[in-house]
């Protein structure tokens, strides 16, 4: 075990420097929130239609997504690039005279 100290000295003034510039932009930000306290009023209650709304675009993009990787499966597999059709050219023999255990 390595009795050196791991850090540069400057590491330690560093990170106190940043913690204070986080600690300013904080309260800046609730300074700024407090002196416009009304101008954003709040949301109103979200009604049965738009959570249908939000179901039915994240069900069409999930199934977007399914749609084109199986499109793009379909065109590797076509074009024989995927890469499983050569899984039946593997030997999976334990024999110690090939130089891999996987020859194709």
């Amino acid at each position: 075990m390595h009795s050196d100290f791991r850090f540069r000295k400057a590491t330690v003034t560093l990170l106190g420097l940043i913690l204070l510039a986080v600690s300013l932009a904080i309260q800046k930000a609730k300074d700024i929130q407090a002196s416009i306290a009304y101008a954003n009023p709040q949301a109103g209650p979200i009604h049965a239609t738009q959570q249908l709304a939000l179901f039915a675009t994240l069900f069409f993009v999930l199934a977007s997504a399914c749609i084109i990787g199986l499109l793009g499966w379909v065109i590797l597999f076509v074009l024989r690039r995927s890469g499983s059709q050569r899984l039946s050219d593997v030997d999976t023999s334990n024999r110690s005279d090939s130089r891999s255990s996987l020859s194709i």
